[in-house]
This record gives C-alpha cells, sequence and structure tokens, in this order.
C-alpha cells in the first residue's frame, strides 16, 4: 500500500487519428511517477470500479485492457484498490485488470484532503465524502495484492493454504503463532465480506510490531503481512502501514 500525498496535473493531447477523431485535451493526474489517470475529465466516475487509464487511440472506457481500480472510503481516506472480478473469468480478468500503481503497491491510500484539493480542479470526481465505504472485501483485497510475485493469491482461501504450506518463519512469532493470527485476519475477512469497516489505516509506531513472513524463495516474495498492536494481530499492508479496526471488530488475541 502506498499513501499518497499529493497529485500533479499535466496537460497533453493523445493521437486519435487512428480512429477518425481529433485528438483531444486531457489531464494526466500523477504521483511518485505513477499516472492516478491519463485523463481525470474523461473517467466515468460515476461507475465504481471504474477503468481510470483510456485507450489513447480513442478514449472509450473499456477499448483497452487493465488500468481500472475500485474506490471505497476508510477513516478520512479513499482507499482504490483492484477491481472485484471473477478471477476464474479469463476475459473479465484480462479487460478489468488493475492499473499499474496499483499492480506495483497492491493499492493506494489518499488522505480526504488531498482528495478533495483534487477534486476542487476536476469537479467530475466525487467528493470524498460521496464514495462508498470499505468494507472487508474491499480490505481483504488490498490485503491479497500487498503480497509480491508468488505470494500474491487471487483470494482468501487461496492465500490460506499458500500460508499453511509455504510459511517457514516469522521476525518474532513461532510458525504455529503466525498461523493462528494470520488465521483469525481471514475469518474476519470473511465472516461478513459485505460489512462497512469500522477502524483506520495507520502508520507504524513503536508500539506496532509488523511481522514479516518468510518463504522458502528471493526475499522479495517476504510479506509484511501481519502487525500486532497492543497484543492484538491485525493485517499490515507495508512494512510500515496497517489497519486498526475500532474495538470489538477483531477478536482480541494476546500475543
Amino acid at each position: 500500500m502506498l499513501i499518497v500525498d499529493g497529485f500533479e496535473v499535466r496537460r497533453w493531447s493523445p493521437d486519435f487519428s487512428s480512429s477518425g477523431q481529433d485528438s483531444p485535451v486531457w489531464h494526466a493526474v500523477s504521483f511518485s511517477g505513477y499516472e492516478l489517470t491519463n485523463a481525470v475529465l474523461d473517467v466515468d466516475w460515476d461507475q465504481n470500479p471504474t477503468q481510470l487509464i483510456l485507450c489513447e487511440c480513442c478514449g472509450v472506457t473499456g477499448c483497452n485492457s487493465g488500468g481500472w481500480a475500485h474506490l471505497s472510503r476508510i477513516g478520512q481516506n479513499v482507499l482504490l484498490t483492484e477491481p472485484n472480478i471473477d478471477e476464474t473469468n479469463e476475459v473479465e480478468l484480462g479487460q478489468s485488470g488493475p492499473s499499474d500503481a496499483i499492480i506495483n503497491f497492491g493499492s493506494l491510500l489518499v488522505a480526504s484532503r488531498t482528495w478533495d484539493d483534487l477534486r476542487s480542479q476536476f469537479l467530475s470526481i466525487p467528493a470524498w465524502a460521496q464514495i462508498p465505504a470499505t468494507t472487508r472485501s474491499d480490505l481483504a483485497r488490498a490485503w491479497l495484492m500487498s503480497a509480491i510475485g508468488r505470494r500474491r493469491m487471487p483470494s482468501l482461501g487461496d492465500a490460506k493454504r499458500m500460508l499453511d504450506d509455504s510459511l517457514l518463519a516469522t521476525d518474532e512469532l513461532s510458525r504455529k503463532e503466525a498461523l493462528e493470527c494470520l488465521s483469525r485476519i481471514v475469518s474476519w475477512f470473511e465472516d461478513s465480506p459485505d460489512d462497512e469497516v469500522k477502524g483506520y489505516i495507520e502508520s507504524a509506531s513503536e508500539k506496532t510490531r509488523i511481522e514479516r513472513l518468510y518463504f522458502d524463495g528471493p526475499p522479495e516474495e517476504d510479506w509484511p503481512a501481519l502487525a500486532i498492536v497492543d497484543g492484538a494481530p491485525v493485517p499490515a499492508f507495508s512494512n510500515s502501514v496497517y489497519f486498526f479496526p475500532e474495538e470489538g471488530s477483531l477478536a482480541p488475541s494476546e500475543v
């Protein structure tokens, strides 16, 4: 997960000559070397998930593959995750895959102030308060996408099997303790996937211990998937970002 703290806007003109149209002026929005969208005023923001990277030959949503994102609202932030698509449908998977930024970072988190600053320039963007609340299913997709390479699983069930089969160790927990914590997190995601998430995404502090998961593979595949906060296991999304639920959202467990 990447916390996006600002955007840059660039005017540019794609070449529509191959589709027999006049070439328009577009406004691309970028951050950290990645594009949020290549045509902010032409995105169908009423659709969620929506395609943020449009075809540069015609500008029609769905003409090119990939570039999609799902928007939701968690705490005082906007969360962008991969679309909820049928992983067994190769056509849907190929056409509606996530944007390069989400593929690379797993998910994006934008403070409401930063989001609404961008909206002040482009009113077609939905206001933070109008974006639907993040559900457990949305958060689960961000968690699964925080894994790298072979450890990035398409579903919670696949992730649980992979962890049972392949997890070797973590920083401080025993393998048994880690699997128990991870099982509790997966169960919380699965129990009520459509429930609104009540909690916050936080940056790690001295009181937070983020546990990296180690496998028999290259170090790039180590997965910082678990945080221990006040003795309780919660999902982590990077070496420095984790989700902290309101009291009662996750079953307490002293670790």
